[in-house]
């Protein structure tokens, strides 16, 4: 589950994707930061490139920010992934099976908060429910029609889960 080249492989494939920088440790934190606000603006999330479950994941909403969000997720991994942060619908399908495996419905977990963190999701009891996304039948067959072709593009089988954001204004990116 590496975030960041996983990011890159579904580059190639033409996936949507929020606007994305991974810092290595070592790197110039300049230009990590640089090319963060060249090609973003703030709500900027932080996060480790190869963990799950929301741990050391952030949200920057400025500079100062940026770098707790950037020191936070290199205690878990050496590299952090910086991602355009956005006001938008978390919303999840699965995909079973290998190559063009058979996707479910798209899902959402309904949450009483801005941002879902490690500590939102196991501790504050504030994610309530997962339920059916209600979203009109052509997004989410769009929705699922990117889940199956990005577990072809990382050679994924078994069980996976496919995270989307879905803005106001109907765009679908990869989460």
């Amino acid at each position: 589950m590496h975030k960041s080249t996983t990011k890159h492989i579904l580059e190639s494939i033409d996936e949507t994707q929020v606007a994305n920088a991974t810092y290595m440790e070592g790197d110039s934190l300049d230009e990590a930061l640089a090319s963060v606000h060249g090609t973003s603006t703030y709500i900027v999330v932080g996060k480790p490139a190869n963990m799950g479950t929301s741990a050391g994941i952030s949200r920057a909403e400025n500079g100062g920010d940026l770098l707790e969000a950037i020191t936070l997720a290199l205690q878990y991994d050496s590299r952090s992934l910086l991602a355009q942060g956005d006001v938008a619908r978390e919303i999840e399908a699965g995909i079973f099976g290998k190559t063009r495996g058979k996707t479910t419905m798209p899902g959402e977990v309904d949450k009483d908060l801005a941002f879902k963190d490690y500590r939102a999701k196991f501790f504050d009891s504030r994610i309530t429910r997962a339920r059916a996304a209600e979203v009109s039948a052509e997004t989410a067959e769009k929705m699922r029609h990117f889940a199956s072709k990005a577990i072809v593009a990382i050679g994924g089988f078994g069980l996976v889960r496919r995270d989307f954001n879905l803005t106001e204004g109907g765009h679908i990116f990869l989460n």
